[in-house]
């Protein structure tokens, strides 16, 4: 057994804003060329067309109290991508998903990305010399995140996906560069009997669900940024489904769970260890 880090300084949120919830489209990087605001609802190729954006051009994204599933497909087919934060441009933050979106739906946000961290670069987590596993390693916005008080369980808001997912194998890297502070999970491939329970460093501050007058904990020791001191160390990273949230995937793998800069991982699978460059 071994046990998962989420690393000090990680921000979940969780807020309502009560202004105007639109997407704006951009067929250029920063926000520039052709652009076209969206309301809530769903756009499919024809409409994005019309709109002068165009198909298969989309660059950067705004979003104004808002969020919006991109699809490669018209038709809101083909591969999906979750954006909850400005993309600024897409060449440089997922180089895949540039000039591709056919379709598309706004959402009102339940958790509105007014209060996640701003950050200037690319995240990465590196499989470096004397790793023996892949590890899987999924990106997620950090207001998708909460804690379960009444239960103790890390989960994911309902209706969250993640934003991006891949397996890394020796020498080779995943990032993203969003333009917010993402977070990474990362798992033993097939390790699902590894780990059964996480412990948060001291000032690490999640969305909380269950407490009393807030919506934000601090868990671990009090610092000067805590909110609310939650009073616990050590929780169950959740491999069931509950009431206000969904299981985190392959939980019992399991062994990082924090705000990635250059993050690098080696050891065993049953030894995993991880350190910033």
């Amino acid at each position: 057994m071994f046990r998962i880090l989420i690393a000090t300084g990680a921000l979940f949120f969780l807020s309502l804003s009560a202004s105007a919830q639109t997407v704006t489209m951009y067929d250029a990087c920063n926000y520039s060329g052709n652009s076209y605001t969206f309301e809530v609802g769903k756009t499919d190729m024809r409409e994005l067309i019309a709109s002068g954006v165009g198909n298969d051009t989309v660059s950067s994204i705004k979003l104004n109290g808002a969020e919006v599933s991109v699809f490669s497909d018209a038709g809101f087919r083909g591969k999906e991508l979750p954006i909850k934060g400005d993309i600024a441009c897409f060449y440089h933050s997922d180089r895949e998903w540039n000039d591709v979106i056919s379709s598309f739906e706004v959402v009102a946000s339940a958790a509105p990305a007014t209060n996640l961290t701003a950050y200037s670069g690319r995240q990465c987590v590196h499989a470096v010399t004397g790793i023996g596993f892949a590890v899987t390693t999924r990106w997620y916005w950090p207001t998708d995140l909460v804690l379960n008080t009444a239960t103790n369980e890390l989960v994911l808001r309902e209706g969250a996906k993640t934003y991006k997912e891949s397996d890394v194998p020796v020498w080779q890297s995943s990032c993203v560069e969003t333009g917010q502070k993402m977070v990474a999970q990362l798992s033993v491939l097939w390790g699902d009997e590894l780990n059964t329970t996480v412990t948060l460093a001291a000032g690490t501050v999640v969305g909380a669900v269950g407490v009393v007058g807030s919506t934000v904990g601090c868990v671990g020791s009090a610092g000067t940024a805590c909110p609310l001191v939650v009073g616990l160390s050590t929780v169950a990273v959740s491999a069931t489904v509950g009431a206000v949230g969904q299981a985190l995937p392959d939980a019992g793998g399991t062994f990082y769970l924090g705000s990635a800069e250059n993050l690098n991982v080696w050891g065993t699978a049953w030894d995993p260890q991880t350190a910033e460059d």
